[in-house]
């Protein structure tokens, strides 16, 4: 367990407010004063500035949280094993994006499960923005992603480069071009995941990239799950863009044609990330060989 006032130092540079920290961890203004004043005197250093009304962490406060996230990670990583139904048995807890826990990591997964029996393995499906802090509080070991993620924070290496398309109905006039300027798309109704999607994100870059911002579309539509947004894009509701494993099976079958935009990117990097220095079995590297090695560019 790590000191209760790291905790306190976590929580407060994640609010920047001494009020919202002491209502989250209950306790007293004065004693979230306290514990961040203990660990400046025993660091030596500043941990917090305050600009106006506004507070801010320090170069050194960004360092010494950096590494009370790792901190925090490997105490419960290590709690994880000790409470585990059978220690002897390694335990992988992993996070995937959407697109790719729905649609590409199945068969890397029931591969390496056949080889090794013996391991156990959590797997959570959720978005970018999520992950990443199941990943910093320790909930989780490794991530799969699509989005982006800073990456001067975190280990990571490539897992496999995925084409980033254009769905549509072979109804919309979209359909009888293989590409299409974002100027000309403007007039359709857009199909978007929710907020802290990867995939969201990278449409959003896409756009900004031209200066424009959804806000550019007549009419937008967000959902969360993939297989409504396939559905309501081939009853010809609106246009959506996604990685192409999402769409393979409907666009083999005729039921959604894909295309391109001008002068974009054509394929974003999915990665496999993890915390810097964490305390992790070696099992995990054993995995990310395996799924690396065999998996990572022929899906």
């Amino acid at each position: 367990m790590i000191d209760h006032r790291i905790e306190t130092l976590l929580i407060m540079s994640e609010t920047l407010s001494y009020t919202k920290t002491a209502e989250l961890l209950h306790l007293t203004q004065p004693a979230v004063s306290q514990h961040i004043r203990y660990l400046e005197k025993q660091y030596n250093c500043k941990l917090f500035e305050q600009y106006g009304r506004r507070i801010k962490l320090t170069p050194a406060g960004d360092r010494l949280v950096s590494a009370a996230r790792v901190m925090q990670a490997n105490s419960r990583r290590i709690a994880a094993e000790l409470n585990a139904i059978d220690p002897s048995r390694p335990l992988l807890r992993l996070g995937a994006t959407k697109t790719i826990g729905n649609y590409v990591i199945a068969r890397p997964l029931a591969e390496f499960i056949k080889i090794h029996p013996e391991y156990d393995l959590e797997l959570t499906v959720d978005n970018t923005y999520e992950l990443l802090n199941g990943l910093d509080t320790g909930m989780l070991d490794l991530l799969f992603l699509e989005g982006n993620f800073d990456k001067q924070h975190y280990r990571y290496q490539l897992f496999r480069n995925e084409d980033f398309i254009g769905i549509c109905s072979p109804e919309n006039t979209i359909s009888r071009q293989k590409t299409a300027r974002m100027e000309d798309i403007l007039s359709q109704r857009l199909i978007i995941r929710e907020q802290g999607s990867g995939t969201r994100e990278i449409f959003e870059q896409q756009l900004q990239q031209r200066s424009f911002s959804l806000d550019a579309f007549q009419n937008t539509i967000t959902i969360s799950q993939f297989s409504v947004i396939k559905e309501l894009v081939a009853e010809n509701i609106g246009i959506s863009f996604v990685y192409r494993s999402v769409a393979s099976r409907e666009l083999s079958e005729g039921r959604l044609c894909e295309f391109s935009l001008t002068d974009s990117p054509h394929s974003h990097e999915f990665s496999i990330v993890r915390l810097p220095a964490s305390v992790l079995p070696p099992e995990i590297d054993a995995f990310t060989d395996f799924i690396s090695g065999n998996y990572g560019s022929c899906l």
